[in-house]
């Protein structure tokens, strides 16, 4: 799979499931984008591992279970 040029957007994507699939998905070429509660200093490891596969990777805080959340 080439996702070269795309970006995905994995919730919870700092622990777990969530972690891997954003791992996953930077292996086969895309730049992530991860809404996770976590705080950022809580999501920097898996950001640095996906910009050490070259990818961009940016991370924002929020409760994506929460409408009164959103921005």
């Amino acid at each position: 799979m080439n996702l070269k040029n795309k970006t995905a957007i994995v919730t919870g994507g700092s622990l777990g499931i969530g972690a891997a699939i954003a791992l996953k998905l930077a292996e086969y070429g895309a730049n992530i984008t991860i809404i996770d509660i976590k705080n950022k200093k809580e999501t920097e490891p898996i950001i640095s591992k996906i910009k050490k596969l070259g990818q961009k990777c940016i991370a924002y805080q929020a409760d994506v279970s929460n409408y009164n959340n959103a921005a």
